[in-house]
């Protein structure tokens, strides 16, 4: 998951912090959430290849190459 927040000003400020959290809050609120399941997730290895993880109706879960990521 690749997601933008803002430049750190040169002393700390709480409403740059503040914005920094919520951009973080909403990435990862998309991407995981203690109440809904998603179809899959994608995982990057140490190499920098990408895999989606999927689980079937009988619970056995796959890993597909994608052509994704740092190689």
């Amino acid at each position: 998951m690749k997601f933008n927040i803002p430049t750190p000003p040169e002393k700390y400020n709480a409403s740059n912090m503040a914005s920094a959290f919520e951009s973080i809050k909403q990435a990862m609120g998309e991407a995981i959430s203690p109440t809904q399941a998603v179809g899959g997730i994608m995982l990057q290895s140490a190499d920098g290849s990408v895999y989606r993880i999927t689980v079937s109706n009988a619970g056995v879960l796959t890993s597909t190459a994608v052509p994704l990521g740092i190689r």
